[in-house]
């Protein structure tokens, strides 16, 4: 009776093993709580997480190498862990501290190997080793520099408002900005001491942006009854001279280069009423013109249901309208993309896209 416990007991403990293991790499390694086996698991797990920063660092070109190498390394912890029951380890398992009972230092073992799971997919050991490889006097050092550094080339204060250290695939601090002339443009901000330019910052793209977005909102709201968001891109082009207002670029066309304007609507659009739609964005593209500078815009239209149109997402929009798009792909219903609405005559060049999926 006494083996036949013993037996059910294990195989209920190789299920939980194995099932943990599928579920993340290197856990069911953790649940054995067999020093040698989590030591094993966290060597997967920290090799995964790697293998995940590179991948994202590359913008996902890496995929073809990672996305292989990661699954190998998810399978090694699931036949580790099956072979595990096939070895003897009592010798092992005996209890590192007398008065913990099996089940707990069981319990802490997997907890351990979930939270390193969960550093590893969420790259949040990056945050975590960073007091370790950057003083915070170091840092203020290089806030001042940047700050001194901004104030030298466009003639106006500047704040730091956020800065962090990288030092992988290479030595970098990443910085949010915030002029005291504009204090709601926030924009971005690298060094990398190293380089020849060791300063890379989008100031006047995020200032000619604001100023655009401040015009056009407006507008695209009387056009879409207040149910539509709208976000512009700007790009600098042929130019000498630094231009911090973006109404001067109508005064020079050519200094200004891409520009384009996503608009994100919030309407029950039917495919009865694309017709329709397509005048209204052909007349949103006449009055888009009035208002752009130079000679060139692409222009994006998503459209999502009415439901959807609230203050939490409308925010969203605003912190990062391409995000936005990105996380509620799979409730966008229509699309409309106009390489350049200055080549834009009539409704025959306008396409309506239906993103009706088949579930």
């Amino acid at each position: 009776m006494t083996t036949n416990k013993l037996q059910k007991s294990r195989e209920i403990h190789r299920f939980l093993a194995t099932l943990l293991s599928i579920l993340g790499t290197g856990l069911g390694m953790f649940y054995l709580a067999i020093p040698s086996y989590m030591i094993g698991g966290a060597a997967l797990i920290i090799t995964q997480g790697i293998l995940i920063y590179f991948t994202m660092f590359s913008l996902g070109y890496l995929l073809i190498i990672s996305g292989p190498l990661a699954i190998l390394f998810h399978i090694l912890g699931i036949v580790f862990t099956v072979r595990s029951f096939q070895i003897p380890h009592h010798a092992e398992r005996a209890p590192t501290v007398a008065s913990l009972p099996s089940k707990w230092r069981t319990l802490l073992s997997l907890a351990l190997g979930a939270t390193l799971l969960l550093l590893a997919v969420t790259m949040k050991y990056v945050d975590i080793i960073e007091p370790f490889t950057q003083t915070g006097e170091n840092k203020r050092n290089v806030a001042a520099e940047s700050e001194q550094y901004l104030e030298q080339k466009y003639g106006e204060d500047f704040q730091i408002q956020n800065i962090s250290y990288h030092s992988i695939p290479s030595t970098e601090y990443t910085m949010e900005v915030i002029s005291n002339r504009h204090p709601s443009v926030l924009f971005n901000m690298t060094k990398r001491p190293y380089e020849d330019v060791p300063f890379r910052e989008n100031y006047l793209n995020a200032l000619w942006e604001s100023q655009l977005d401040m015009k056009l909102k407006p507008v695209i709201q009387k056009l879409y009854d207040d149910s539509a968001a709208v976000h512009s891109g700007v790009q600098e082009g042929t130019t000498d001279k630094m231009i911090k207002e973006y109404d001067d670029f109508k005064l020079n066309p050519k200094a200004v280069g891409d520009q384009y304007i996503r608009i994100i609507v919030f309407e029950d659009l039917t495919d009865s009423g694309l017709p329709l739609e397509k005048e209204r964005v052909l007349q949103t593209a006449k009055v888009l013109k009035t208002v752009l500078a130079g000679n060139k815009a692409s222009l994006d239209i998503e459209y999502f249901p009415s439901t959807m149109n609230t203050k939490q997402n409308l925010k969203a929009i605003e912190i990062n309208d391409y995000m936005f798009g990105q996380d509620h792909f799979d409730e966008k219903t229509y699309e409309v993309k106009i390489e350049d609405i200055y080549k834009l005559m009539s409704t025959k060049d306008i396409q309506i896209t239906s993103l009706d999926r088949v579930n």
